[in-house]
């Protein structure tokens, strides 16, 4: 029989549990926005906004509370970093479009 893992982490307050709980549930919110955004177009919201705004509220939604994460140490600078430049080089080798600045 194999021995169980025992996690030996400092354990999360509510708070930090409750912000990264908001963080997920931003997260899907951006999601499902851009998923509308793809399929009906940069305006065609039946509440008159546009789905770029909605997409952009969503998103500042998210920086904020990913923000207030980092800001209480639930993530690091260093890592963001390295995410930021791993994803740069990722999206340069495999993405199959180009952005068109016209």
């Amino acid at each position: 029989m194999t021995e169980k893992y025992t996690p030996t982490g400092t354990p999360l307050s509510a708070h930090e549990k409750e912000v990264l709980t908001i963080l997920m549930e931003e997260c899907a919110e951006v999601i499902l926005a851009a998923s509308k955004l793809i399929r009906f177009g940069k305006e065609n919201r039946p509440d008159g906004m546009a789905n770029v705004d909605h997409l952009s509220i969503e998103y500042g939604e998210t920086i904020y509370i990913g923000m207030m994460a980092h800001k209480m140490g639930l993530m690091r600078t260093t890592a963001m970093d390295s995410g930021w430049d791993g994803k740069q080089a990722k999206l340069e080798r495999f993405m199959q479009t180009v952005w068109d600045t016209k």
